[in-house]
């Protein structure tokens, strides 16, 4: 079982934190004046353009969804090919128009 220094468990601190309980603290905060978070996702970038360090000025807001595609498994040699229905090709273009609108951006 994962503990701290002082052997509280990992479970025990986030059910102190309020997590699970829908209990949450805010996440502003007013004693910060600015705030710097130091990564490496990008250090083949910088690598490449021979820079030690980036400096960022905008971060991505990232959205999940679910999406579902409907077909139909009459794919195979005996379904003629005008009443075949299948779902990979129009959720591929569906992809590929997403890739293409988020890169126009």
């Amino acid at each position: 079982m994962l503990k701290d220094i002082s052997g509280i468990s990992f479970l025990q601190a986030m059910n102190e934190a309020g997590f699970g309980k829908g209990i949450y603290r805010s996440p502003k905060r007013g004693d910060l004046c600015c705030f710097i978070e130091l990564h490496v996702e990008q250090g083949s970038v910088l690598e490449r353009e021979g820079k030690s360090v980036g400096i960022v000025s905008h971060i991505v807001g990232q959205r999940r969804y679910t999406v579902q595609v409907t077909g139909e498994s009459n794919h195979a040699g005996t379904t003629p090919m005008p009443f075949r229905i299948y779902c990979k090709c129009p959720s591929g273009q569906r992809s590929r128009f997403l890739v293409d609108e988020c890169s126009a951006c």
